[in-house]
């Protein structure tokens, strides 16, 4: 309905965020719809207004969520097929400094999220251990 961000994952897996479904869904390379994962909403495995994605080392993806002004992680382990729970793991800690519309984001090989913080006109570095 409305994509925005785009990664892939070390399988190969096309990873697209869904602004407008608020959801996040997964590709094989062919195209073949994987699984698809998240709704509108606040809670953990909900989105409000998602916009980019970035898969860390341990196959980890790291959704930016605009309108909950926050960063979520998620595991999707793959056995034969991905197991289509979306599990979600945890937030990015953004309270000593707290995002306002992050859109953009990216990964550092040392564990560090970079995210454009829209809403206060800058970007910002968090730790995150991969």
């Amino acid at each position: 309905m409305g994509p925005k961000g785009v990664a892939v994952d070390r399988n190969g897996h096309i990873i697209v965020v869904d602004n407008k479904a608020c959801c996040v869904f997964i590709f094989q390379a062919n195209g073949k719809l994987v699984t698809k994962f998240g709704n509108r909403g606040n809670g953990d495995r909900q989105f409000a207004g998602p916009h980019f994605a970035a898969v860390n080392n341990n196959n980890e993806i790291i959704v930016t969520d605009f309108h909950n002004h926050s960063v979520k992680v998620g595991a999707f382990s793959e056995q034969v097929v991905f197991d289509g729970s979306g599990s979600f793991l945890s937030y990015i800690n953004t309270s000593a400094d707290p995002l306002y519309g992050p859109q953009g984001l990216a990964l550092t090989y040392d564990g560090h999220v970079v995210v454009a913080d829209s809403g206060n006109h800058c970007f910002k570095v968090y730790r995150y251990l991969q």
